[in-house]
C-alpha cells in the first residue's frame, strides 16, 4: 500500500483523482521503490530529519574534501615561493658579484660566477616549463602525437642527457632489456619528459657512487576500448630503480597527486612536487598507468605504454 505522504505529494501534481494504475510501468515501479523508502518513516518530520542528516553529512564530507585541499595547495605554494626564489637569489646575486669584478676577476673567478647563473637559470627554466605543463593539463590542452615506434632511442637520449648529473655523483647505469619487441605507441617528446623525470629523480635520491637500474620487458595492460569495452593488450614495461632512502609506503599512492609533498622532499633532497603529477597524466593519457614501489634498496617507478592503438 502507498504511503500516505508519497500519496499525498502525487495528488498535488497529477491532480486528486489520481490513481496509481495511470502511471506507466516504468513510473510504477519508480513510486513502489520511494514509498518503501517512506514506509520506513513513522511521520513526515522524521523523513525531513532523514534527509536534513543526509545533506548535513554530504556537507561534512565535501567540507573536509576543501580542507584538505586547501592545506595542500598552502604547502604547495610555499614550496613554490622557495623554489623560485632560490634559484632567483642565485641569479642576481652572482650577476652583481660579477658586475662588481668585472674589471679585475680573475678568469676562473668569472666563470664559477657564470657556470651559478645558468645552473639556476635552468632550473628556474625547469620550473616554469612544469608550471605551464600542469596549466596545459588543467585546461586540457596539452598536446599529443602519438604513433608506433621504438623506445630504446628515447633512453638513450634521456641517458645522454643527464650523464653530467650521474657523473657529478659517480653513478653508474645499468640498462636491462629483457625484450626483443622495444616499440610501443606513444608521443616521443612527452615519454622523453616522464623519463626525464623518473631519472632525475633517481639521480637526486641515490647516494654518490651507487646504481641507477633501468629495465624494459614485456607485460600485459588491462584497458577500457570503446569498441571491445574492457580488454587486456600487449605492452612495453620501463621501470626505474635507485638506492636511495626509499618511499615511505603511505605514500606510494598520494606521490602521483598534484600539490602533494613527499616527505622526502622534506628532508632536504629539493623537488616541487609536480613532476610525478604530470608523469601520471602523460600516462594517462597514453591508456597506460604509472606506479611507484618500495624495493629492498630504494625505490622503484614502473610506467606501462600499449604496444599499439586501443583508442
Amino acid at each position: 500500500m502507498m504511503h500516505r505522504l508519497l500519496k499525498r505529494q502525487l495528488m498535488r501534481v497529477y491532480g486528486k483523482s489520481f490513481e496509481v494504475d495511470s502511471l506507466t510501468p516504468e513510473l510504477q515501479k519508480l513510486v513502489d521503490i520511494i514509498s518503501d523508502t517512506y514506509d520506513h518513516y513513522d511521520n513526515e518530520a522524521e523523513f525531513i530529519e532523514h534527509s536534513l542528516n543526509i545533506h548535513v553529512d554530504e556537507l561534512e564530507r565535501a567540507k573536509k574534501v576543501a580542507e584538505t585541499a586547501n592545506v595542500a595547495k598552502s604547502e604547495f605554494l610555499a614550496n613554490m615561493s622557495h623554489e623560485i626564489r632560490t634559484p632567483l637569489h642565485g641569479i642576481l646575486s652572482y650577476a652583481a658579484l660579477g658586475k662588481e669584478n668585472s674589471a679585475d676577476a680573475a678568469h676562473d673567478k668569472l666563470f664559477s660566477f657564470f657556470s651559478i647563473i645558468e645552473a639556476s637559470g635552468e632550473r628556474l627554466f625547469a620550473l616554469v616549463s612544469d608550471l605551464l605543463d600542469l596549466s596545459k593539463m588543467e585546461a586540457g590542452r596539452m598536446e599529443f602525437y602519438i604513433k608506433h615506434q621504438d623506445l630504446l632511442p628515447v633512453i638513450k637520449q634521456a641517458l645522454t642527457v643527464l650523464s653530467p648529473l650521474l657523473d657529478k655523483k659517480s653513478l653508474t647505469v645499468s640498462v636491462e632489456v629483457k625484450t626483443d619487441k622495444t616499440d610501443a605507441y606513444y608521443d616521443e617528446h612527452r615519454i622523453l619528459q616522464v623519463l626525464d623525470n623518473l631519472l632525475t629523480n633517481a639521480i637526486r635520491y641515490s647516494p654518490e657512487s651507487s646504481c641507477v637500474a633501468l629495465a624494459v620487458q614485456d607485460t600485459k595492460l588491462s584497458a577500457s576500448s570503446r569498441l571491445s569495452g574492457q580488454i587486456s593488450v600487449d605492452a612495453l614495461a620501463v621501470s626505474v630503480s635507485d638506492q636511495g632512502i626509499g618511499i615511505p609506503d603511505a605514500e606510494l599512492e598520494t606521490i602521483f597527486e598534484k600539490f602533494k609533498q613527499s616527505s622526502l622532499t622534506k628532508s632536504g633532497a629539493g623537488g616541487t612536487g609536480l613532476g610525478l603529477s604530470i608523469c601520471d597524466e602523460i600516462i594517462r593519457k597514453h591508456f597506460g598507468h604509472i606506479k611507484a614501489e618500495k624495493t629492498e634498496q630504494g625505490a622503484q617507478f614502473t610506467f606501462v605504454l600499449p604496444r599499439e592503438s586501443i583508442f
